[in-house]
């Protein structure tokens, strides 16, 4: 077994082969250019070892774990280093205790499977070990590597004595991102991560750019910043914020962005009418389950950018609960051309959507071309206010059986707002707060509504006294609840200009549909 004693100077490419035992006060220092090689088993303490900037490695079964702690200097550039040395076998690396990082972690080009775990406490006894980025770039960099995995870790933006406003702002937390030739990112997990409390990020907590295979789970996303556009979550297929990494060249362009699960935890976002918990671009096989999204005076807790493909299909949102003040839950966004792409089958099921009654803004709102398609929105609840949607300039295709039932249980909710367009007559009804398959083209206005209608016998019920009816325009009955429990067959046809129009349905005489809203389309 070998011992270093006192400060030793490596100065050639040197492979030690014996076991190694490094006592406290030896010291390593490797020259430049040169690589130290530990093949055999190595022990030591949790203490410095290696000079800043030694290049180490460690060969596969040489070394249980490995901590940045054992390099002097900015801890950014050790846990660097750590990472290097076991880069071309795999391995765990761990710390043990909070520190500051003044330079990005490069964990870029890693292909072989790493853990990167904390353990201790963090001195406060309410989280572990934190490593905070006290620079202005991206703290975390994880770009072209796979099978990357956190643990138990916790993460600030901003320096660790900064408990306000932090004087330095990372722009991205963790990055995720594809190299030059659009390889190398995916099958990461995070399990057990918590941003801290006072942890601000320029454009976000996680940003990742055509990242496939991603698991995140018991996690807890933060970003307190409130400049303008700051995102706690970015899923992007096309880079659109445009983050750079510090080590390599990023793809450009289109990517895959397939396959992310977001498993309990919580998001937590407080910035501005452009900040959003979520930002997704081209997600495709997209699962949130369970977890708590708290927003506070921000845009949206899933904001869906339909620029340039669709940005969110395939996806289940479901046992979530969201709290205090978001103008919207779903805020769909595309050009002003009227192409953009469609956000399709997506189910949103057992959710509560908790609503600050002094905003009262949308649930989904749909904009500048967006098409919704195939959309299942089942068995969610709600306290406060809630407009169902607002979808201006868009097309609304819902093509399922069942679209929306019990949409906001116990809630007040309001139907189509804005001015929407339409082409295709409400055609089924269940009970509860419930809309069948609908579409729209044209503009939509909404005129004098009757507060009841009462259905006659037979198969049809005039409606008269409606003024501003046009003739040959396409009429939309929304009930918002209704005394039968289906409405069947349901469609509005003979309409007269300025006088009314007739529904035409199967239902039992004596049945009531209220609290409804008469729009005409032309």
């Amino acid at each position: 077994m070998l011992g270093y004693s006192g400060a030793t100077v490596i100065s050639i490419n040197t492979v030690v082969t014996e076991d190694v035992v490094v006592a406290p006060g030896q010291t390593i220092t490797v020259a430049d250019g040169v690589t130290l090689t530990f093949s055999g088993y190595f022990t030591a303490g949790i203490y410095p070892i290696f000079a800043a900037g030694s290049k180490i490695l460690f060969a596969e079964g040489s070394v249980v774990e490995v901590y940045p702690e054992w390099w002097a200097g900015e801890f950014g550039a050790a846990t660097s280093s750590a990472i290097a040395s076991i880069v071309a076998t795999g391995g765990k690396i761990v710390f043990t205790k909070s520190h500051d990082c003044t330079t990005p972690i490069n964990a870029t080009n890693n292909h072989k499977g790493m853990v990167f775990e904390g353990r201790g406490g963090s001195g406060s006894g309410d989280k572990a070990p934190t490593i905070a980025f006290a620079h202005a770039g991206v703290g975390f960099d994880c770009s072209n590597s796979e099978h990357f995995n956190f643990l138990n870790c916790c993460f600030k933006g901003g320096p660790l004595a900064d408990t306000t406003v932090p004087t330095v702002v990372p722009n991205v937390g963790i990055l995720f991102a594809r190299n030059a030739v659009g390889s190398g990112c995916g099958k990461h997990s995070m399990t057990n991560v918590i941003f801290d409390y006072y942890s601000r990020f320029g454009a976000a907590c996680l940003y990742t750019y055509g990242a496939e295979e991603m698991l995140y789970i018991n996690c807890h996303f933060r970003n307190k910043n409130t400049v303008t556009g700051g995102q706690v979550v970015v899923i992007t297929c096309s880079n659109l914020l445009g983050i750079t990494s510090s080590f390599i060249t990023l793809a450009t362009g289109m990517q895959s962005n397939t396959v992310h699960k977001f498993i309990g935890g919580a998001v937590t976002q407080e910035g501005t009418n452009t900040s959003n918990c979520m930002y997704l671009e081209g997600v495709g096989e997209f699962t949130v389950d369970g977890g708590l999204f708290f927003t506070y005076l921000g845009r949206s807790i899933f904001y869906l950018d339909s620029r340039s493909q669709a940005p969110l299909y395939n996806a289940s949102i479901r046992n979530i609960r969201q709290e205090i003040k978001a103008d919207y839950v779903f805020y769909a966004n595309g050009t002003n051309t009227g192409n953009a792409f469609a956000p399709y089958n997506i189910s949103v099921t057992n959710n509560h959507f908790a609503q600050n009654a002094a905003i009262g803004h949308y649930f989904i709102y749909a904009a500048n071309g967006v098409v919704l398609y195939e959309w299942d929105i089942i068995n969610n609840t709600s306290s406060g206010i809630f407009n169902a949607f607002d979808v201006t300039y868009c097309n609304i295709d819902f093509n399922s059986t069942l679209v929306v039932r019990a949409l906001m249980s116990g809630s007040t909710l309001r139907s189509f707002e804005s001015a929407t367009t339409i082409n295709q007559a409400l055609n089924s009804q269940t009970y509860g707060k419930a809309f069948g398959a609908i579409s729209f083209t044209g503009t939509l206005t909404q005129r004098s509504p009757a507060s009841k209608v009462t259905l006659s016998a037979g198969t049809s019920t005039t409606v008269s006294n409606v003024p501003y009816i046009k003739a040959g325009a396409i009429i939309v009955l929304t009930a918002a609840n209704s005394s039968a429990s289906t409405l069947a067959g349901i469609y509005i046809s003979a309409i007269t200009a300025n006088t009314g129009f007739t529904i035409t349905h199967n239902s039992a005489a004596g049945t009531e549909i209220y609290n409804c809203l008469i729009f005409n389309c032309v």
